[in-house]
């Protein structure tokens, strides 16, 4: 799938996008990864060609049953953030989750995802 199959190379084909690259508030992208796991860290990379082409405010929220979330990360500076390069790593108290989504906080025009990478505690 794309924005997980390792590829953190922009194509044009290894990247995520809301319908016509119109991103909406309340959008969101999620992953399962199979069982719970104790997270405590998420990579988000944006396409290397033009790295500011991310939602500039953005939540990320975890969930072990895909009923209940919790919400581990806000960003209110994304493009700030992301000045110095394509990925950005958020980290965040240890907590058990199998889903994780990014939801989208603002309207923004041409929104592309490149990767993401999902850190657990190893036992």
């Amino acid at each position: 799938g794309k924005a997980v199959d390792g590829n953190k190379i922009t194509s044009d084909i290894n990247y995520w996008a809301p319908f016509n690259y119109q991103g909406k508030t309340g959008d969101w992208w999620q992953v399962d990864l199979g069982s719970n796991n104790n997270l405590y860290k998420i990579n988000v990379y944006s396409v290397g060609e033009y790295y500011l082409n991310w939602f500039t405010k953005f939540h990320i929220d975890v969930s072990a049953d895909a009923t209940t979330w919790t919400k581990v990360v806000t960003e209110n500076k994304g493009g700030d953030s992301r000045a110095g390069g394509q990925v950005v790593s958020y980290t965040f108290n240890p907590i058990q989750a199998r889903y994780v989504r990014i939801v989208s906080d603002v309207d923004q025009y041409y929104v592309k995802l490149q990767e993401v990478e999902v850190f657990r505690v190893l036992p």
